[in-house]
């Protein structure tokens, strides 16, 4: 509740312009970036690519998203659960 005695949670600031589109800055730029499993072989380090998680989290997760849709949505969904407990 604010000092104006109007209370705030993490979807009615996300209906405010500003709120929202420093979510999605934040949320595009992490998706942006590369997700690739890596496996240790010695002191050297490669790609997994023959893991199923390798291409679960590097390609697509479902038929329906891609793995920068994914990633996206759910670091907005990190944002409100992280909002929320505050």
């Amino acid at each position: 509740m604010t000092d104006a005695g109007v209370a705030i949670n993490p979807d009615s600031a996300m209906r405010v312009t500003a709120v929202y589109d420093c979510v999605m800055v934040i949320a595009e730029t992490l998706a942006q970036l590369p997700f690739i499993l890596y496996e240790r072989e010695g002191e050297n380090k490669k790609r997994a690519v023959n893991e199923r998680l390798y291409s679960l989290l590097h390609d697509m997760q479902n038929d329906f998203q891609t793995s920068f849709d994914y990633s996206r949505n759910k670091t907005c969904l990190l944002y409100k659960s992280y909002a929320a407990d505050e």
